[in-house]
This record gives structure tokens, C-alpha cells and sequence, in this order.
């Protein structure tokens, strides 16, 4: 069986941190980015690091991945959004 290893850092607002993705909260009326997660996830030959920029009071767990080894995808959720992450492009689908 495949796995991922979870790593995450929380910050307050750390728009220059090393990703790479970058998935910006996107809500409507708010601007300012007022905290960031950074989340590594490693798999036996990859390693992809993903940026979270949040404008509201919101956070990411380990329980918010789901990796699909027959897809190479992971799929994510939080409050106010939900993506796709193709391992082998480092891409937001």
C-alpha cells in the first residue's frame, strides 16, 4: 500500500513562502491574506509542498487530504474550498 508522510507549518501571513502551489482562500469582499499553512506531503519518489493563503479565520489537517495512489492524485478540502493536486505536473486541477 502506498502512503504520504503530512508535514504542515501555520504562519501569520507568509505570502513568500516556498510552494509549489498556491491556493488563495477565495472569498468575496475579503482581500487580505491574514494567515498561511504550508503543507509538505511526500510519497516514496515525490514531494510536493502546497501554500494556503487564508483571509478568514480558517485552518487544513492531515484529515483534509485524500490521496488516490491508482490516480496519483490528492484531492483537498476546507471551509471554503476544495481542489485536485496531480502529483506528477505539481498542478491545481
Amino acid at each position: 500500500m502506498k502512503k504520504i508522510t503530512f508535514h504542515k507549518d501555520d504562519y501569520i501571513r507568509k505570502e513568500n513562502a516556498d510552494a509549489d502551489i498556491i491556493c488563495i482562500e477565495p472569498l468575496n469582499g475579503l482581500t487580505d491574506i491574514i494567515a498561511t499553512s504550508v503543507v509538505t506531503l511526500t510519497g516514496r519518489q515525490w514531494e510536493i509542498k502546497i501554500r494556503f493563503d487564508w483571509k478568514d479565520d480558517t485552518e487544513i489537517n492531515e484529515s483534509d487530504f485524500l490521496f488516490v495512489p491508482q490516480t496519483n492524485v490528492i484531492f483537498f478540502k476546507a471551509r471554503n474550498q476544495w481542489g485536485v493536486i496531480d502529483i506528477a505536473t505539481k498542478t491545481l486541477k
